[in-house]
């Protein structure tokens, strides 16, 4: 649950800007300071603060973001820092992000010079650089500010903009829409606002924020569905924001309760009848172990553990997948010796296994209180949860020559967080073995039929993005599996 609102630490203010106002050219200190309460279902569980500093040919804005909350009795802390850097008419110039998890840092910072996009990324005490045109268009905070204000915020009108993404470093569609003006009370008063509607399409997956804004289109409160509960950020006074947290355990809404079936057939195959609690349509990854089938309107998911299937792909697309990046460091000299150590030649699928056991003995200590740890830093620190099983040995088994990447979703448990037969999240890796996908749990006793993926990546903690609109708002209704009846709840 942790790698989620890591995520979220990124998501919030994706399409909204700082209030403008015009300073001293030679200011050196902020120039404003809004702050914010950050709430889950109604209970404070943060805060936030956006800063503003006009300079004489620039304008920085940060925004500051810290989460208190409780994941099965154990405390988590997570913030962020999304500072922006542009021109006083909103052209973008560059941008530093940090995400702070436990004790753990990752930070991207990336400078726009004639078109190319220069980013430098540090995580786990590595750096990497690399270099990427700048999506034409693509605006940051202050430019998507003006943008909106400029357009007038007439009740009934649309504005459509492109902003840039630090975390995914990818172009997303805004799309902002303006209602009528209304009393909106807010922590310790009511104030006239305008109505908003906004549709963030991230890849995967369309996140949508309802706000109520001033007339320079700072957002005096906002409210976000994630994660089965209701978040909003209310602006308030410093002493408001700062106000001690209180608990929340947000884990229990992240639970899918299993229906009644045989969960000895697991080991096989099962296919699970599912829906969406808010009746979107469900888009899920597709490979020889998950197939989709829709009867009569209906989605129907077939899991086989051991699927012959082929899943065909072009050499190309499997190099990608053999490719080290920031959180699969499989060029690392520690990570590339010890799969040497492991590798079975031209037995990919016992390589596999063989590093599979290793990474489940290799990390001793399996708590919740990890951030999101790269594979190094597991490796090195021999901790971590499933996220950190899965991250470690994707990056082994690149290291020794078999393409590999991460799924993440849920699978089934008898027991869990004080409820007893559950699907909770969950991640492991995939190795592209004998022409196929086939999975490999090193956190868990192995692959069954129990695992749902719902997004596949290359690790990194943005593409976990693709699993916030399943989170809260997947059901499985029914399952069923050889010799056994469709079970409904």
């Amino acid at each position: 649950m942790k790698k989620i609102l890591i995520a979220l630490l990124c998501l919030t203010g994706a399409g909204f800007g700082h209030a403008a106002s015009k300073t001293n050219p030679e200011a050196t200190n902020p120039e404003r300071e809004i702050w914010r309460a950050l709430l889950f279902d109604g209970i404070k569980v943060g805060h936030m603060l956006a800063e503003r500093n006009e300079l004489a040919d620039r304008v920085i804005t940060r925004e500051t973001m810290r989460i208190d909350t409780v994941r099965a009795g154990v405390p988590l802390r997570l913030g962020s820092v999304t500072e922006y850097r542009e021109t006083k008419d909103g052209q973008p110039l560059g941008f530093r992000q940090s995400q702070l998890t436990s004790d753990q840092e990752s930070v991207v910072e990336g400078s726009i010079v004639n078109g190319v996009l220069h980013i430098e990324t540090r995580v786990g005490g590595l750096s990497t650089r690399k270099s990427m045109p700048y999506p034409k268009g693509a605006l940051l905070g202050e430019g998507i500010n003006q943008a909106l204000v400029r357009s007038g915020m007439k009740p009934g009108s649309e504005v459509r903009l492109i902003s840039f993404d630090p975390a995914l470093l990818e172009a997303i569609e805004v799309v902002t829409r303006f209602g009528p003006r209304k009393v909106v009370e807010l922590m310790d008063k009511d104030v006239s606002l305008i109505e908003v509607e906004q549709t963030i399409r991230y890849p995967g997956f369309a996140l949508n924020v309802r706000a109520s804004v001033d007339d320079t289109f700072d957002p005096q409160r906002m409210s976000i569905p994630l994660l089965g509960m209701q978040m909003e950020i209310v602006r308030c006074s410093k002493a408001c924001a700062l106000a001690k947290n209180q608990s929340s355990d947000t884990l229990q809404q992240l639970l899918i309760k299993a229906p009644k079936f045989d969960a000895a057939a697991l080991h096989d195959d099962a296919e699970y009848l599912l829906r969406s609690r808010d009746g979107t349509q469900l888009a899920l990854p597709e490979y020889g172990e998950q197939q989709v089938s829709r009867q009569a309107g209906k989605l129907w998911l077939h899991v086989d553990a051991d699927s012959p299937s082929p899943d065909p792909l072009p050499k190309a697309e499997l190099a990608r997948y053999l490719e080290a990046n920031e959180w699969l460091q499989s060029n690392v000299d520690e990570l590339k010796q010890r799969a040497l150590t492991l590798k079975i030649t031209d037995k990919p699928l016992q390589t596999m296994q063989a590093l599979t056991q290793f990474v489940r003995a290799h990390i001793r200590d399996k708590g919740l209180a990890v951030g999101y740890a790269s594979a190094l830093e597991a490796y090195q620190k021999q901790r971590g949860d499933c996220t950190e099983h899965a991250l470690l040995l994707a990056a082994l088994g690149r290291a020794a020559g078999i393409p590999t990447r991460v799924a993440n979703g849920f699978a089934f448990t008898d027991y869990y967080a004080g409820q007893q037969r559950v699907f909770v999240p969950h991640a492991w890796t995939q190795a592209y073995v004998d022409g196929r996908w086939r999975s490999f749990d090193a956190a868990l006793d192995g692959y069954d039929a129990g695992h749902i993926a719902i997004a596949v990546g290359n690790g990194d903690p943005a593409r976990y993005y693709a699993a916030l609109a399943f989170l809260g708002n997947l059901e499985i209704i029914a399952a069923r599996a050889p010799k056994l009846k469709a079970a409904a709840r």
